[in-house]
């Protein structure tokens, strides 16, 4: 990549940062906020990226044990890296999926947009992210690779935990499989749930948030709010077991 595609680059990725602490990180930080208590033990944040939950739930609740997953080998090293003097913060180079093994991971220029599902090439996001910055559709995967995957379930069950607070899931329209693998043999009790859901044409088979509702409900998750990203046609939903705002 030239320098000018790197600041070109840079400078995006800013813009929308900016964008999400101004408004969404506010919105979803007041609702989780009222809904859990102070004394938050066991955070799970799904789909790490750079680390920005991390500093989010580190603020948010100081106490609490985080364990962070991302799949991606280089910003697995960088959060290692960083993290690694905080014995609160604990780190796996792994994905959550519906089963246990491995499954190809596509990691994209926006590494925010890297995920474990077909990639429509048709896709008309697609195309507007890549003239965003500056390239070919087809730019945007750097690469493919297999990583390791497991049931969200048997991740709790080894760390033989029998109650987590809160779950954050971002994993680029994988959430529903994440879900499933979390639902299908779940002891431990579960509190508060954040899921990323999407509604553009990015993936080469599309998954309905309608699905996402159901299995949440089926699960006790009857309460929900859903907040808005500042861009695109992205939203996050927030759900919950017996608690009234």
């Amino acid at each position: 990549m030239s320098l000018l595609r790197k600041l070109q680059f840079k400078f995006v990725q800013s813009i929308l940062e900016i964008n999400e602490r101004l408004f969404f990180q506010k919105k979803i930080r007041r609702l989780v906020k009222s809904i859990l208590p102070e004394n938050v033990e066991v955070i799970f944040d799904i789909g790490a990226n750079r680390g920005q939950s991390i500093f989010l739930f580190k603020k948010w609740f100081p106490k609490a044990k985080l364990y962070s997953f991302e799949p991606n080998p280089k910003l697995f090293f960088q959060l290692k890296k960083k993290y690694k003097k905080n014995s609160k913060i604990q780190l796996y180079e792994l994905a959550l999926s519906d089963e246990n093994g491995t499954k190809i991971f596509n990691e994209n220029l926006f590494h925010s947009s890297s995920t474990l599902e077909n990639v429509n090439p048709d896709s008309v996001y697609l195309k507007k992210k890549a003239k965003l910055l500056g390239v070919s559709p087809e730019k945007l995967i750097l690469k493919s690779y297999p990583v390791k995957i497991k049931p969200l379930s048997m991740v709790i069950d080894e760390l033989k935990l029998n109650k987590v607070d809160f779950i954050k899931i971002d994993v680029e329209g994988h959430e529903l499989k994440c879900l499933d693998g979390l639902f299908r043999n779940l002891k431990a009790e579960v509190k508060c749930i954040q899921v990323e859901i999407n509604s553009n044409d990015l993936y080469g088979k599309k998954k309905g948030s309608n699905e996402i509702f159901d299995l949440m409900n089926k699960n006790g998750f009857k309460n929900y709010k859903i907040i808005k990203h500042g861009f695109g046609n992205f939203s996050d939903v927030v759900f919950w077991k017996s608690f009234s705002l």
